[in-house]
């Protein structure tokens, strides 16, 4: 090889071994900002800006102290006015937060957001509230935070229980709930664990009692549980009332209401399911019907509007609602569901039939206390109810996919959906928690 042949082969080489370190550089740099989005994604207790100083100011002297008077008229805590129905989402907040919703929404910003933090003996997800306080500010929002007890150890031989939980750590947490409402200036619905008791007292719908059993089975009452017994036949079963038992009082709730989701009504595995003509998917669970036997008519100890959000004068919402689209797939991790003919039109009617039934009973006149819905705006996969071994993947997002999104604008638009529904800019507030509507 003579000399210059071999400068020439030395050049190459070099020219190889940069480019070489170049791209492997650009890969090992890539991996660590992707590992990093990562890590933020899946844990948001990072850097917060500072809130605003004093933003509503909460005096020590109980001059902010709520005391509703329903015979002066006076409303609940957050409470809109008569005629007005709020609207919000409950968000995956890895993937989305309200100031994106927001933007996707437009002039509609929604009102509330809902998010869920865990609690324990000694601790709760500060840092997170303060971000997610921060992240609702940003969107002129209210939060509907749902506290869980979660013990993060797993040989707990027991479920924890609030009354595992010290004053200190609830007190903790109250005091954290005043940052919240006044450094940030963010008010909160509290609900103390989903489907149960708090400031929102939102327990599931009555016809699937006894919660967490079988249906078709029965428990024998003891002790512990003679209370559930509300029938006195010695048993705990779906004939017993599924609320009153759990019911905290008025003096300690200042909302009503339950989840409530369209499910299947048809019995036929693997079929996407669309909400019945009208909306008898709400007014059933609201005016005591058994959805799974329609035929025996009202039952008192399932109505729940009247005897509590009527009766005690408190405003009543959807905590979480919503209407899956099960995502086609043609193996058993997507529970056999098949591909509609056409997926946009079809995920579009499931979810349109939905909210269009919703709005439609607020517009009746006959359930003025229903005040607030939270959308479940999340994609998760979940049990197939004719296989529980089956998982499904099911859509409730609204705001993800454009045409979805499109439809849901237009009836917002529309003066047959939207006379009542109000947006966070409809709204101011003061520390009493009252709510007042913007001039």
């Amino acid at each position: 090889m003579g000399h210059r042949s071999f400068c020439a082969f030395l050049f190459w080489m070099k020219v190889l071994l940069a480019t070489t370190l170049a791209f492997l550089g650009l890969g090992y740099f890539s991996l660590l900002v992707y590992q990093r989005r990562m890590w933020a994604v899946g844990n948001p207790k990072i850097w917060v800006p500072p809130p605003p100083k004093d933003f509503i100011d909460i005096p020590a002297d109980g001059s902010c102290a709520f005391t509703p008077d329903a015979a002066k008229g006076q409303r609940n805590r957050l409470e809109p006015e008569d005629g007005h129905f709020l609207f919000g989402f409950d968000l995956q907040w890895n993937n989305e937060q309200p100031p994106a919703i927001a933007r996707k929404m437009g002039r509609h910003k929604p009102a509330v957001y809902n998010t869920f933090i865990n609690i324990n003996e000694t601790d709760f997800q500060k840092t997170s509230i303060d971000w997610m306080a921060q992240q609702a500010q940003e969107a002129d929002a209210m939060l509907e935070i749902t506290l869980l007890p979660n013990d993060p150890r797993p040989d707990r031989a027991t479920p924890l229980q609030i009354e595992n939980i010290p004053d200190d750590t609830l007190y903790a947490f109250a005091m954290q709930m005043k940052r919240v409402n006044s450094e940030y200036g963010v008010p909160v619905f509290l609900r103390y664990v989903h489907e149960m008791n708090a400031m929102v007292w939102s327990p599931n719908i009555g016809e699937a009692y006894p919660w967490g059993e079988n249906t078709a089975n029965t428990k024998p009452v003891t002790p512990e549980t003679a209370t559930l017994d509300t029938n006195g036949d010695g048993l705990i079963s779906g004939t017993d009332d599924p609320y009153m038992p759990y019911w905290p009082g008025p003096e300690y709730v200042d909302w009503v209401g339950f989840s409530l989701y369209q499910y299947d009504h048809t019995g036929e595995p693997g079929r996407q399911t669309i909400a019945r003509p009208g909306f008898v998917d709400f007014t059933n669970p609201l005016t005591g019907v058994d959805s799974k036997n329609v035929g025996v008519g009202a039952q008192t100890r399932l109505e729940f509007y009247v005897r509590f959000a009527q009766n005690f004068n408190k405003p009543f919402m959807f905590s979480e609602t919503g209407a899956a689209y099960h995502v086609p797939g043609n193996d058993a991790a997507h529970g056999m569901v098949p591909l509609p003919a056409n997926p946009d039109e079809t995920n579009i009617n499931i979810k349109r039939e939905w909210w269009r039934g919703m709005f439609s009973l607020i517009n009746t006149g006959r359930y003025n206390n229903i005040k607030l819905a939270c959308w479940f705006e999340e994609l998760k996969n979940e049990p197939a109810f004719w296989d529980g071994r089956i998982q499904l993947e099911k859509d409730y997002r609204i705001t993800w996919d454009a045409p979805v999104l499109n439809a849901f604008q237009a009836d917002l638009d529309n003066p047959q959906y939207n006379a009542k529904l109000r947006w966070a800019d409809d709204y101011e507030w003061d520390c009493t928690g009252k709510l007042r509507a913007k001039s």
